[in-house]
């Protein structure tokens, strides 16, 4: 009786899946994703494009290549896999705060979201770190845990989420401060394990690449935001049109210079802390609008996503 709930969420599960990928037709690359597909077939798989990333979606893409001769529909429907386990986690959360019903009621609202049904048809790290947050949440909910095994746990999967995605640095301390207060111990329970991939990443990207940091894409982020907030142009958002300037200038640069203009950013940013706040706003103002994806030509409004 209990597992019904969930056999009936992951039945609708599949049915919404079907329908919008029959809706669409089958996902096309777009953007990063092709990045993700190719690299996994180099030598070095890790090795810097554009950007540097951390490793973890270049490791699924070396897996994908080294096991299948359709390492892109590997890739997909692993992302499709991951986002139903980030829904079952997310339910058990819900049925230790609330009971089988707020379970039930959980599933169906992620099950319909739009946003999630079209990210896990595609090869972004976002439904992984979905998966990773949703984790956190049910350690934190788990009721059969020590304080030191809660803060382990939550430190591991906060590490997992990190090279999944660089802003997921965050997570770590985000999380301590969800626990607090906590003893000395248990914060270093929690922050360790992020701390030290960090520093196993940049030691090896400065030996291998030359570049001291996990990730280089968080550079890139700071310079747009420089530009956006430095423009007073606050009340709009032209996120395609600053992205193509910086990344015109961001390919001319050697990784010293991306980082002195990393830093000039930086410093604009702080030197305008009330216009930096301002566009921060107005980016979470817009997120609740009109669909991103489509807005910001992630996937075109003409359907050119798709076939």
């Amino acid at each position: 009786m209990i597992l019904l709930p969930y056999l009936s969420v992951m039945i609708v599960l599949v049915m919404v899946q079907h329908s919008v990928r029959h809706a669409v037709g089958p996902a096309v690359s777009v953007g990063d994703e092709s990045d993700y597909i190719c690299c996994g077939a180099q030598a070095d798989p890790y090795l810097p494009g554009i950007f540097l990333r951390v490793p973890f979606m270049a490791w699924m893409s070396k897996q994908a290549n080294r096991y299948s001769s359709n390492p892109e529909r590997v890739l997909r429907s692993s992302t499709g896999i991951a986002s139903m386990l980030s829904i079952v986690f997310c339910m058990l959360s819900a049925q230790m705060i609330g009971g089988i019903y707020a379970a039930f009621l959980t599933g169906l609202l992620l099950v319909v979201m739009p946003g999630r049904s079209i990210l896990s048809n595609h090869i972004w790290p976002d439904i992984w770190l979905g998966l990773w947050l949703s984790l956190v949440c049910l350690i934190l909910v788990y009721p059969d845990l020590s304080s030191n095994q809660r803060a382990l746990l939550v430190g591991l999967v906060a590490a997992l989420a990190f090279i999944t995605r660089f802003d997921a640095l965050l997570l770590a301390p985000f999380a301590g401060i969800g626990l607090a207060p906590l003893p000395f111990i248990e914060w270093l329970f929690i922050l360790l394990p992020t701390l030290f991939v960090f520093a196993f990443l940049s030691i090896r990207n400065a030996r291998r690449y030359r570049i001291p940091w996990p990730d280089t894409t968080w550079m890139f982020n700071i310079m747009i935001a420089a530009g956006e907030t430095g423009k007073n142009r606050a009340h709009k958002v032209h996120v395609e049109e600053e992205v193509r300037k910086v990344l015109t200038v961001w390919q001319t640069l050697e990784h010293p210079d991306r980082f002195s203009s990393t830093v000039t950013s930086l410093r604009s940013l702080v030197a305008r802390p009330v216009r930096a706040v301002k566009g921060v706003l107005v980016r979470i103002w817009a997120s609740l609008g009109p669909d991103s994806f489509v807005l910001h030509r992630l996937l075109p409004p003409d359907g050119s996503a798709y076939p």
